[in-house]
């Protein structure tokens, strides 16, 4: 193997905290192998190749020929596996009915030396896996090492689900997760823990390049920095509780009139996609004047490493996307997490941090003591924040390694 090729599947750049986990992979890969070819497989392939113009993008499987006898192959497909077919002979079968577009991703998974699983938490029952999972069968399918790196995963209650998941997390090569909570989820699933490695969050990767934002000392907090989010999606009545309470928790930190507040989401910026945007100027629009005037709502897009020095403007930061918060701290901010998965409780638990979290769903009340004990606590988060930062950086390299262990083994074959 003269240098390896690398498959990463079921990347959504254009949301601003998964375009941080996979330039966190990209960045920490071509370290070490910096001749290494890698290809990623994501989705709105064309709207993210004009965002992201440097990356050697493709659309996922379940992006490409969308049509009622693919639909019905998938049907057979899944027949198939319940009688015992092997991957390899499915594979050969979707080829010989594969469209000249889904021919050509195919062919990608053919050519990679390793296919790795982007990192993130979209692997549960939560979402719609069903088409995501085809992709991991045809890498097995295809005998390609598979790694899944960072991932939150489960819970599963469908039954296709437990059983595909199953089935192809016990022939995955490595498996890494970034909480407790999955690592429960995949015992529960009956596997081999030796093969799972217990990590952290990839993002954390970013901190090598970003530390000299974190000198260890900061004044008292008066550029507070916000992120709230519609949740559940669509859901009109649950946007509508969270624009009051956000409307609520903003009146109150704006008591302290030295105070300002910076509105930035890691999901906004791209027409006709989730805009985080609107709903802060929903937010403000219940403010009074003088309240409006100490806000400020950002609505540009921007790549990760510019929202870190975004939020290392802020004091503070208070905000319901993870990694809004993650890229704050790695700017040097102290962040309280409004949760609306484990992932959040999760993560900033392994960081020390789980006083400085709560789920989005408690009263409004426990929002605002919580957030106030978190501000008078900020000088010392401050200072804390090298050390806390530097032990995560460590646990994420574990990914890392996991992939460097798998390519030298593949290069050293005959």
């Amino acid at each position: 193997m003269s240098f390896p090729h690398i498959l990463i599947t079921n990347s959504v750049p254009l949301n601003g905290g998964d375009e941080a986990l996979l330039h966190a992979a990209i960045e920490g890969i071509m370290n070490r192998w910096p001749e290494c070819s890698i290809k990623i497989l994501c989705s709105q392939v064309e709207r993210s190749r004009q965002y992201l113009p440097h990356l050697n993008l493709y659309p996922d499987l379940e992006y490409v020929e969308r049509s009622r006898l693919r639909r019905l192959l998938m049907r057979l497909f899944w027949h198939l596996r319940k009688l015992g077919s092997s991957p390899g002979m499915i594979n050969r079968i979707e080829s010989f009915t594969a469209s000249p577009e889904r021919q050509k991703l195919l062919n990608l998974y053919q050519e990679a030396d390793l296919v790795v699983s982007s990192p993130g938490g979209f692997l549960h029952d939560f979402y719609l896996i069903e088409d995501r999972l085809r992709g991991f069968e045809v890498a097995l399918g295809y005998g390609k090492p598979l790694v899944f790196m960072a991932q939150s995963i489960g819970p599963f209650w469908k039954p296709q689900s437990i059983v595909r998941m199953r089935h192809i997390l016990r022939q995955a090569t490595r498996i890494c997760v970034r909480d407790e909570a999955s690592w429960k989820h995949l015992e529960g699933l009956g596997l081999d823990m030796d093969k799972v490695e217990q990590t952290a969050d990839m993002a954390f990767l970013l901190y090598e390049k970003n530390k000299y934002l974190v000198p260890g000392n900061r004044k008292e907090p008066r550029r507070i920095g916000l992120c709230f989010r519609a949740w559940p999606v669509g859901d009109s009545v649950g946007r509508q509780h969270i624009i009051e309470k956000a409307q609520a928790l903003a009146g109150h930190l704006l008591t302290n009139k030295k105070r300002s507040l910076y509105f930035l989401s890691t999901c906004q910026g791209i027409t006709n996609y989730v805009d985080d945007s609107k709903l802060a100027l929903d937010i403000i629009k219940g403010l009074s004047d003088h309240e409006r005037q100490r806000c400020t709502v950002d609505r540009r897009r921007y790549t990760p490493h510019q929202l870190i020095k975004r939020y290392s403007t802020c004091d503070a930061f208070v905000g319901m996307r993870l990694h809004g918060s993650i890229l704050a701290m790695l700017g040097g901010t102290p962040a309280f997490g409004l949760g609306y998965e484990d992932k959040t409780k999760e993560i900033f638990g392994q960081m020390g941090l789980s006083d400085y979290q709560i789920h989005f769903n408690s009263p409004l009340d426990q929002w605002i003591s919580k957030v106030d004990k978190f501000l008078e606590a900020n000088r010392d988060l401050y200072c804390r924040l090298p050390d806390t930062l530097t032990q995560q950086y460590k646990r994420a390299i574990k990914n890392l390694d996991v992939v460097d262990e798998i390519l030298r083994n593949i290069a050293t074959r005959p």
